[in-house]
């Protein structure tokens, strides 16, 4: 890297060697081409390319680098002369070798390619440092890249900001775009919004299509005001205009989510599939959301999947849970469990914690994959740890129940502890369990209560049926068995077969109302459907005390019934 580095210092902005012969015979070094060099030039801008290579030939043949230069081309390209890359490449080593930079980055490239000649790195790297050490900002720039990547070692972004540096202030527009960029980074340099986006301009003024959607993105994060909104707005239609995949996609999410923009899905999806198409992930992923809710085009499952699976093979996480969720579904695809499992393995290695929930279901089922406690509540745990309330929950029940982990209650409390305060109800309805139990937290039924009561308060209906008990037996909370009772009933009429059991019973013995037979047999028969234990016997010892036109109506009303969330 010191190879490097001195070449950055030595930059001192000199021409290039140029060799060239005069009429007399006298050969000279300077930027002024001859005048027959010049014809030549002048015939390859008309397109008269055989009289183009006829004249940099002359020249080529006399020693003039940049004659051989533009003659390499035209027989790379087959220009003029027939298509030979042999040919076209030794006249660029010749170049090359006589200092000409543009002629060695060619050269390099030609090198890392194999292309006409033997493919050889190391040479092509010399080559490139040695244009870069002229001061040649395209150079400077592909060899900055390189150092970006770590190609040739360990990543220098130092380097690599240095480098870009030098070719910015030689005016090269792709310099000035990555140097803006890690200016908003911090790699590799002290980060500078406002520096950022001088460099950004600088190249947006060049034409930089890359330049130009990420200054609008800057004015549309509010992170620098010039140039205004309608400006920005104009650059990234620009952007996109020019073919930029991630142009596009950002004008098609602003059309999507109606920013800075009238929303418009069929306009947003139009751009996003021409991202998509170009290979753009984020395209991708929310093109197939597009298809699979039939906005800004038709519903299509199939494309939906087709969509999801390139951005999902690009390495997208969310795309490659939406996938696994369509092979788990059977959406757009058949049901294939085990390769669901698959990707949402893919997506969970890569942290998401919705996927690690996924892995943890299928470990713990055996959903598409043998069953595996130990491994599921690894999975629960790593998405736990991401702050995953489902994962906090399912956590804690693995640990209260000893199942794949060693049983402990008080730490299940505290896991479910952290799920209930993000709202999960489940984990709300189990916290005052173990405060009424005692088993992992101190006995406390007014705590108890206070869990069931925001749990019922989110319509969990197992929050209703325990709230209900509490107000009725006076545990937690004040005897109220009318308001207890009540409470039972909306658990019921939600579906949940425990609470339908235990209002039935409350209809029979009359608490929190008058004694109904009639009711308490309907409830029972629900509960019996919904597939109760003891249910069945309750309403058939019942069924005496009422007469056969009561028992008809309580039948049909039950077969009638449906929850009250439909």
């Amino acid at each position: 890297m010191a190879i490097v580095l001195s070449l950055v210092c030595a930059l001192a902005h000199a021409a290039p060697p140029v060799k060239w012969r005069d009429a007399s015979g006298v050969w000279h070094y300077g930027d002024a081409a001859p005048a027959d060099l010049d014809r030549g030039a002048a015939a390859e801008r008309a397109g008269d390319y055989t009289a183009a290579a006829r004249e940099l030939l002359d020249w080529a043949q006399r020693g003039d680098a940049r004659a051989q230069a533009r003659l390499a081309e035209l027989y790379l390209e087959g220009r003029g002369v027939p298509r030979d890359e042999r040919t076209g490449a030794e006249w660029l080593r010749r170049a090359a070798q006589a200092g000409y930079a543009a002629a060695q980055l060619r050269y390099a490239e030609l090198l890392e390619l194999g292309r006409g000649t033997g493919a050889d790195p190391r040479a092509a790297l010399q080559l490139l440092k040695s244009a870069a050490g002229q001061g040649y900002a395209p150079a400077q720039t592909r060899l900055a890249e390189r150092l970006l990547e770590g190609r040739d070692g360990r990543p220098d972004a130092v380097a690599a900001a240095r480098l870009f540096e030098a070719a910015a202030a030689a005016g090269d527009a792709g310099a000035q775009f990555r140097l803006g960029q890690l200016l908003l980074r911090g790699e590799g340099i002290t980060p500078s919004v406002e520096t950022a986006a001088e460099y950004l301009r600088a190249a947006v003024a060049q034409g930089h299509a890359g330049a130009k959607q990420e200054l609008a993105e800057l004015v549309f994060a509010g992170r620098v005001r010039e140039p205004g909104p309608e400006r920005a707005l104009q650059l990234l239609q620009e952007a996109a205009d020019a073919g930029l995949p991630a142009a596009q996609t950002s004008l098609g999410l602003l059309y999507l989510q109606g920013r800075r923009v009238a929303v418009d899905a069929a306009r947003a999806a139009r751009w996003l599939a021409a991202a998509a198409a170009a290979g753009d992930a984020l395209a991708q992923f929310s093109l197939a959301g597009l298809y699979a809710e039939g906005k800004g085009v038709a519903a299509d499952p199939a494309a939906a999947f087709r969509w999801y699976a390139a951005a999902a093979e690009s390495g997208h996480a969310r795309a490659q849970f939406e996938l696994a969720e369509a092979y788990a579904a059977g959406r757009g695809t058949a049901p294939d469990p085990h390769t669901a499992y698959l990707w949402y393995e893919r997506a969970a290695r890569q942290g998401l914690a919705s996927a690690q929930v996924r892995v943890g279901e299928a470990l713990l089922r055996g959903l598409g994959v043998p069953a595996d406690p130990l491994l599921a509540a690894q999975s629960y745990r790593a998405a736990a740890e991401a702050g995953h309330p489902q994962a906090q929950l399912a956590l804690g029940l693995l640990l209260l129940n000893g199942r794949g982990v060693a049983r402990d209650p008080a730490l299940a409390a505290v896991w479910l502890k952290r799920a209930a305060e993000q709202g999960a109800t489940l984990a709300q309805v189990a916290l005052g369990i173990l405060h009424a139990s005692g088993n992992g937290l101190p006995r406390d039924d007014t705590q108890a209560a206070r869990w069931y009561a925001r749990a019922a308060q989110g319509r969990q209906p197992w929050g209703e049926l325990l709230l209900g008990l509490a107000a009725i037996g006076g545990r937690g909370v004040v005897t109220e068995p009318v308001q207890g009772a009540g409470l039972v009933r909306r658990a019921a009429e939600r579906g949940l077969a425990t609470a339908q059991f235990v209002y039935a019973r409350l209809c029979a013995e009359g608490v929190g109302m008058a004694r109904d037979l009639d009711c308490a047999y309907r409830w029972y028969d629900l509960a019996a459907l919904a597939g109760h234990p003891s249910a069945a016997a309750a309403r058939d010892a019942l069924a005496p005390q009422l007469g056969p036109e009561a028992l008809r109506a309580a039948r049909r009303a039950a077969r009638e019934w449906r929850p009250a969330d439909g």
